[in-house]
């Protein structure tokens, strides 16, 4: 039934000192894929998608590229997999599952996440733009199906460098947004590790 095979994770248990090493790693990969989105003249935002600590794959942005408004990293982990995810929470409903996103996720993404039963978010940069988790973990409006899934969310890991990748693409002057990107973010960059 479901062909996809999770990689094994690529760190020996000897030289994994901590989570952080772990989280490090992964958002390593999702930046590299967001400098591959910016190369192509798309937003620079990479995912990395982990299931129980296994590698499943990873993705970058390419709405205009692909002249897709729903090609976002996230999304194109979550279309490629939606299969295997749905048979593994299917046999283990507690599993634990994580994405790597270099960029706060839109409404489309964080709500795809939650569908997708995605545990933790571990993520680079907040978007001041667009990003829709911090208001949607704390509206009380949210129906309770939702609610109830919301992943637990982290920020922080080389959000400095995925914020300066924002501040090149704005840079470009690609998106009709790009005055206002630049303006956000590089506001923003002070305040990043």
């Amino acid at each position: 039934m479901n062909k996809i095979k999770p990689k094994r994770f690529p760190f020996t248990i000897n030289n994994v000192q901590s989570n952080d090493d772990i989280d490090m790693f992964f958002m390593s990969v999702a930046l590299e894929e967001a400098k591959t989105s910016l190369k192509c003249g798309d937003f620079p935002i990479g995912a990395v998608l982990v299931d129980e600590y296994h590698y499943l794959g990873k993705e970058r942005s390419s709405a205009f590229t692909d002249t897709s408004w729903v090609s976002h990293a996230e999304m194109k982990l979550f279309s490629k997999y939606s299969p295997y995810l749905l048979g593994t929470y299917r046999a283990n409903p507690n599993r634990y599952l994580c994405l790597y996103t270099t960029m706060e996720p839109c409404i489309m993404c964080f709500g795809a996440s939650i569908l997708h039963r995605v545990s933790r978010i571990v993520i680079a940069c907040p978007d001041p733009n667009a990003g829709i988790s911090s208001v949607f973990a704390c509206n009380s409006n949210v129906g309770i199906f939702y609610k109830s899934r919301v992943p637990k969310i982290e920020f922080g890991i080389l959000g400095k460098r995925s914020c300066a990748l924002m501040i090149e693409f704005s840079k470009m002057g690609i998106s009709e947004s790009s005055e206002n990107i630049y303006k956000t973010f590089t506001a923003l960059e002070a305040t990043l590790k």
